[in-house]
């Protein structure tokens, strides 16, 4: 007899992008790798200031906040995968559906679509993809769900995804400097 096991596992992501060398990122939890190894950093934000980026996070490994200050403003490149990495991912489609919204003076799409295998997951089912897309090609929303069965235990898991984009050129929202920075600043010297 199985046991059922059921798991919640939410990471909220906030970004403020003036451009490539002028933005603000915050995130629950960040990943990266380090040769074989994955490390997990807690409330990782990163400033770029349009001269140097700035980054802090707590580590779970030494038990203390980490600031650092990087030479160069650019973005990235988990920062531009953490955006387009899903939309690879999820909007692969093996049948879709497309209906023209009416939004405002850009068009929009709604796309919903399904699939049978997930490349890094294999054969699922259940699989359901919808997606906004505005006329220019830029998913504002993607939520999908699915299910994957462990071949080797046999166990089930319901996966769902989900992001949007809110506020997209609204030029009222700035990039201000957080107050961390200063203590990066700090410690640089």
């Amino acid at each position: 007899m199985r046991d059922d096991v059921t798991t919640d596992a939410t990471t909220e992501q906030l970004v403020r992008f003036a451009g490539p060398r002028t933005y603000y990122r915050w995130t629950e939890v960040q990943s990266r790798r380090v040769g074989q190894d994955l490390q997990f950093r807690e409330n990782y934000e990163q400033y770029a200031d349009g001269r140097v980026r700035y980054e802090t996070w707590q580590s779970i490994v030494e038990n203390d906040v980490v600031y650092r200050r990087l030479e160069t403003p650019a973005v990235d490149g988990s920062f531009v995968g953490f955006a387009t990495g899903p939309i690879r991912q999820y909007l692969a489609l093996e049948s879709a559906r497309v209906t023209r919204l009416d939004r405002g003076e850009l068009r929009h799409y709604e796309v919903v679509g399904t699939r049978s295998r997930l490349p890094q997951e294999g054969a699922v089912t259940d699989y359901r993809a919808n997606a906004v897309v505005r006329g220019d090609g830029l998913v504002r929303r993607l939520n999908v769900t699915y299910t994957v069965e462990d071949e080797r235990t046999g166990c089930r898991r319901a996966v769902q995804y989900s992001f949007s984009y809110r506020r997209v050129g609204d030029a009222t929202v700035g990039v201000e400097r957080p107050d961390w920075v200063d203590t990066a600043e700090r410690r640089a010297e």
